[in-house]
């Protein structure tokens, strides 16, 4: 099977390989002894790697026999269990030699075993960890990088391909053939075979060069030194700042900054003289060649100087609408609280693969003025969050994350009434997707007014989602902007693995056809309460801002600490005109209040039905079926629960 260990494994198994059929250059006797043999060097190497790969292949081919042996008398040996054997096997042996040829460099550039394992574990890992260190800086110094726009491809990392098939096999579909499967992974795989095939060439090629008395040496070839120095001290100059940076909080400020360049320049020193000194087995070689010490010094000032002072422009980037083939525009507000199903309606876990996937939108104008006027206009405004993949005509794909100002009405609902927009991001508008839903077992309908939750007739699926539609494509931007929502419609079955698959339609006063039709069930009137059927409304005041002024801040930390709870004020009202006015601005906690509108949490209140209604602070009644607990609307709030509630 697929298992995480086996990444370790295997590649442990190659570097011992690798290390142990040539381990007699690190000895000048055995070297010596080696090479008085009458064997051309190619055979020699030839025969030794040939050795090596074997010693792992044959005993993982007898025991996966033996496995398939046993598998069979018991029963349990089916042609799916063999094909993923088999693909499990050649995705292994892939794994092996592009690892085994790897660790073969670091065996031939260096002179004895603990540098060679040093050497191998740079070689596996510095991709990774150099990726991950610019990945860093681009979200600690670029104002506008999007998280969906890091790199995740490899180019020389064996695991990383191995990773990347593996993920391949989980994400594919079930029910899909072994050869979709072998497909699926035939681009990894050869990678990591043309890699193998590259690696020992090289391999090869330093095994025909090395001289004879780098037995015992640190570095078998005197040029690689400086190249390797700078390799590694440059990019742990920059972390060393960088972890200093995040320490103190990142506080723009003159002794700070000084601070930084400080640990920097003193990482660079250090690292050189640690590096020198394990090249020359020598302490006294510490300070020796000073200039490799300025020029690493120099790259890292000007990869810091890039990043903190965008020389690259990354955050000024603009591009040209003639430039850009289309863009998908991800927001935040409509992605976390929708769900994504795959061809099988089993969850997709990485949503930016099947965004990326579907067409992006052609209106490149209205995404690229919205990339322009990006940030809010003014204090008052609220704002909203998008990653946008613009994708180039020249086949570059350029990520950005910015905030949006809802003020910009225009472009918005340019992008969310476009057609491209909404079949991607609303799954279930896509006509193929709902008929494979509704093709699934135990399907439920549900309306949820934020009170009560009432069921439907799953017959009536496919008939409210046609009416829901057409209110739905009428100026989605707007209704989202300006209406408030007053229901859900909850659609839910169960896919083929016993797993639900649910979605749900907001519903907002302005959707007629889809009121018309909860009217006509008796469900929904366009009122969630009936003021009669309460008997109080308890409303809390957090009051946050009078506590925040409370609290200052020392050098060392927090001057005056004041429970937030001190600040709370509650009011319970029973007037029946006072209970009115306060369901006219409650919102369920359990709506969507994402898009930027003014929904404060800054009051919780909480709903006491009659004796013979609801219990109070439960829902287990036939009518009252819901949530007792809400929000309030800003605008909307009565003036006596200001008056009421406010900290004195």
């Amino acid at each position: 099977s697929f298992q995480e260990f086996q990444i370790i494994l295997v590649s442990l198994l190659a570097i011992i390989c690798a290390v142990q059929g040539f381990s007699f250059l690190y000895s000048k006797r055995k070297v010596d002894l080696y090479h008085s043999v009458p064997v051309k060097k190619s055979r020699r190497f030839a025969v030794i790697c040939l050795n090596g790969v074997l010693i792992y292949l044959v005993p993982f081919l007898v025991s996966q026999l033996l496995a398939m042996t046993v598998a069979l008398a018991n029963g349990a040996m089916s042609v799916t269990a063999f094909e993923n054997a088999l693909l499990v096997f050649v995705m292994n042996l892939a794994l092996f030699l592009s690892t085994y040829g790897l660790t073969l460099i670091a065996v031939m550039l260096t002179g004895n075993l603990i540098i060679t394992l040093t050497g191998t574990a740079v070689f596996l890992l510095y991709e990774l960890a150099v990726k991950k260190l610019l990945f860093y800086c681009k979200t600690e110094f670029f104002q506008f990088f999007s998280y969906n726009g890091r790199s995740v491809s490899t180019v020389l990392s064996p695991a990383g391909y191995y990773i990347d098939a593996v993920g391949k096999v989980f994400n594919f579909p079930s029910g899909m053939s072994a050869g979709e499967l072998f497909a699926a992974c035939l681009p990894a795989v050869s990678k990591n075979m043309l890699m193998a095939a590259a690696f020992l060439l090289i391999a090869y090629f330093c095994y025909k060069k090395r001289p004879s008395e780098a037995a015992g040496r640190t570095m078998a070839f005197p040029i690689t030194k400086a190249a390797v120095k700078l390799l590694i001290v440059i990019p742990a100059g920059l972390a060393a700042g960088l972890a200093v940076r995040s320490v103190v909080n990142e506080r723009a400020s003159l002794g700070n900054t000084a601070l930084f360049i400080f640990v920097m320049a003193a990482a660079v020193v250090l690292l050189s003289a640690l590096m020198e000194v394990i090249y020359e087995m020598d302490l006294k070689a510490a300070l020796r060649k000073k200039y490799q010490i300025l020029l690493a010094g120099v790259g890292v000032a000007l990869l810091y100087c890039g990043f903190q002072f965008d020389l690259t422009g990354f955050d000024r980037w603009e591009p040209d609408p003639a430039d850009v083939k289309d863009a998908v525009v991800i927001m935040d507000a409509v992605v976390y609280t929708e769900n994504y199903y795959g061809f099988d309606m089993s969850p997709i876990d990485n949503k930016n693969t099947w965004f990326l996937s579907r067409p992006g939108i052609t209106d490149t104008e209205a995404v690229c003025k919205l990339l322009k006027a990006r940030g809010i206009t003014d204090e008052e405004d609220s704002s909203l969050y998008m990653d946008v993949a613009f994708r180039m005509k020249n086949g570059r794909v350029k990520w950005r994350r910015f905030p949006v100002s809802m003020k910009q009405e225009e472009p918005l609902s340019r992008i969310m009434d476009n057609e491209a927009f909404l079949e991607t991001f609303y799954q279930w508008s896509d006509d193929t997707f709902f008929e494979n839903f509704l093709s699934l077992p135990s399907k439920e309908l549900t309306f949820d007014s934020g009170v009560r939750v009432q069921n439907l007739s799953p017959e009536d699926m496919a008939g409210l989602r046609a009416l829901y539609l057409k209110d739905w494509r009428t100026d989605l931007y707007g209704t989202l902007r300006k209406e408030y929502m007053c229901g859900q419609i909850n659609f839910s079955a169960m896919n083929s693995r016993g797993n639900p698959v649910t979605f749900t339609l907001d519903v907002y006063p302005s959707y007629t056809n889809t009121m018309a039709f909860l009217k006509e069930k008796g469900i929904f009137s366009g009122t969630a309460f009936v003021p009669e059927d309460i008997e109080s409304i308890t409303v809390t005041n957090h009051n946050s801002k009078a506590w925040e002024q409370a609290i200052y801040y020392t050098e060392v930390g927090y001057g005056n600490t004041v429970a937030g709870n001190e600040y709370q004020v509650t009011k319970t009202y029973t007037d029946p005109q006072q209970i009115e006015a306060l369901t006219q601005a409650m919102y369920s906690e359990r709506f969507r209040s994402n898009w930027p509108r003014r929904i404060t949490h800054e009051y919780h209140v909480t709903v006491r039905f009659k004796s013979g209604v609801a219990d109070s602070g439960e829902s287990a009644s036939d009518y009252y079926r819901g949530s007792t607990d809400f929000f309030l609307i800003a605008d909307r709030i009565p003036e006596f629960v200001e008056r009421d509630t406010s900290y004195r």
